[in-house]
């Protein structure tokens, strides 16, 4: 590793990249830019023993008690601590200009071309790194803000997999009645529970093509008619609602609430091959009570303290290193971008989510042998039916003795993630042999 033989123009370069790169992120595609939601949902945390930690503490306001004169004050139980944390991971990205390029920017500058076109060609590498250390922020964060995880994997990395996991909380783990399909009761119950727990959700981020989705339901189009004064039956043919009627209509239904369409591709490349992956999961939604999630937490790294001689170097963002040096056998000026760094979820007590692929279906197989309607199968597993209902009030009071199977599926798929796991343990006692014909 030597210096670049345009150290000179790189030094000239170097210390305005910053300025490209922001003048980059605000001129590519137009006015359908790259997008960052990191840069604007998260705040930059400076980590200088390079670890990071999450805490979230579940905090549930209850009132206080009256209470006569003279009386101890009524004791109440400390909300829970949860916590994550680790060492921050090291992102790293390098492009190569080879002897053809070498000899275009040496050709240029022998013909006397413009500065301009010579910095343009110079500054190409330096933002292609700059904009992929963003790149790889990004993917993180959608795919921490969606599932709860930062999962890289090999398939898609070259270097070490990763996988952090910020703790969603179960109890705010939903899924939805009829597995596949989201409609807007599905998403009033995670509402309701949200606000029983005493949070206010301001943001639903989902799937711009689950949005588009949604818009289609039935429920969606009954809504907005409903808003705009629409006389309609049942057999009513009614249009599919534009995003801005949908939006007005949802706000003045359930609150002040606005969705986050997320449509975000990010390119990764392996062995020479590139392949556009998204980083949200489409059949998923994340319920917010801020659009402020977290930290993208940084720290410095060794070649920041320790700078090889002769090699530019310029810092963006603060947290990214970028730098030009020159090889030999055969001759390669390089432009590497390095960074410490890792997009944090906190707060997920306050955090809501919904998976539409989460949910029990009716087994048909073995209700049509159970003609004595005295079993279900949920999970897997038979039952004996009245017991199950009888525990399954504890959870949910309105159904009734002699729901039907498709009722007491629909309302167990209506239980939070932590709820059904204790509906299970609950019907433990009562599983009986599956029905072997009429």
């Amino acid at each position: 590793m030597i210096a670049s033989q345009f150290a000179e123009l790189n030094n000239r370069i170097f210390p305005k990249l910053q300025n490209i790169v922001e003048t980059e992120r605000g001129e590519r595609n137009g006015r359908k830019k790259r997008t960052y939601l990191h840069k604007t949902m998260l705040t930059k945390l400076y980590s200088p023993d390079q670890t990071w930690n999450a805490a979230s503490v579940d905090t549930r306001y209850v009132m206080a008690d009256n209470i006569a004169m003279n009386s101890p004050l009524p004791i109440k139980k400390r909300d829970s601590i949860s916590s994550a944390s680790g060492k921050l991971p090291k992102q790293g990205i390098s492009r190569p200009m080879e002897e053809s390029d070498i000899n275009s920017v040496n050709i240029m500058k022998a013909q006397g071309g413009q500065w301009l076109q010579v910095a343009a060609k110079l500054t190409q590498d330096p933002v292609f790194c700059s904009v992929g250390l963003d790149e790889v922020n990004e993917y993180n964060f959608l795919t921490a803000l969606c599932e709860g995880i930062v999962a890289v994997e090999d398939e898609n990395n070259t270097g070490t997999a990763l996988r952090v996991n910020f703790g969603y909380l179960d109890k705010n783990s939903f899924g939805v009645e009829t597995p596949g399909e989201l409609t807007l009761d599905d998403i009033e119950r995670v509402l309701d529970a949200a606000a029983a727990a005493g949070d206010v959700i301001t943001t639903i981020a989902l799937d711009e093509q689950r949005y588009k989705a949604l818009r289609n339901t039935r429920g969606a189009k009954e809504m907005v008619a409903n808003y705009r004064g629409q006389t309609f039956t049942d057999t009513s043919t009614l249009p599919v609602p534009s995003s801005s009627a949908f939006d007005e209509a949802f706000k003045d239904q359930y609150g002040d609430i606005d969705f986050l369409r997320i449509n975000r591709s990010c390119l990764v490349e392996k062995n020479g091959k590139q392949k556009s992956v998204k980083p949200w999961n489409t059949n998923r939604l994340v319920y917010l009570t801020t659009t402020m999630v977290g930290k993208l937490v940084w720290g410095t790294l060794a070649e920041k303290t320790a700078p090889v001689a002769g090699v530019n170097y310029r810092t963006i963002d603060e947290y990214k290193l970028i730098s030009k040096f020159r090889t030999t056998n055969p001759l390669t000026e390089t432009t590497a971008g390095q960074m410490m760094a890792l997009t944090v979820i906190e707060g997920v007590d306050q955090i809501y989510c919904q998976d539409i692929t989460e949910g029990q279906e009716v087994n048909t197989t073995e209700e049509a042998k159970d003609t004595t309607d005295v079993k279900i199968t949920v999970w897997d597993t038979t039952y004996k039916k009245p017991e199950f209902i009888t525990a399954l009030k504890a959870y949910v009071p309105g159904i009734k003795s002699n729901a039907s199977d498709a009722t007491v599926i629909k309302a167990v798929n209506s239980l939070s993630a932590a709820d059904e796991v204790a509906l299970k343990a609950d019907v433990e006692v009562h599983k009986a042999p599956a029905s072997s014909g009429a």
